[in-house]
């Protein structure tokens, strides 16, 4: 895999960071409903996660023993 350029990076960063300022200058409210828009998306994915790993634990999955049934045999199959 090829490493992005830091330039690039720095790019997106200052871009989003404009865009984040701006809606924040321009209206309060916009920039309150942004962040509880991604404090929800956060947390979305933190059930899913929570959810997930009750239920593998629920069916009697670990993770040791997911990872080295799945996880191994396509490291392995891959090397062929």
């Amino acid at each position: 895999m090829c490493k992005k350029p830091n330039l690039s990076i720095l790019k997106h960063i200052s871009m989003i960071s404009g865009i984040l300022t701006f809606v924040n200058i321009y209206s309060v409210k916009a920039a309150t409903k942004i962040q509880d828009f991604f404090t929800i998306a956060k947390l979305v994915a933190l059930m899913l996660i929570i959810v997930t790993g009750a239920v593998m634990i629920g069916m009697g999955t670990t993770f040791s023993h997911f990872y080295f049934n799945h996880i191994v045999s396509l490291k392995f199959a891959f090397r062929k």
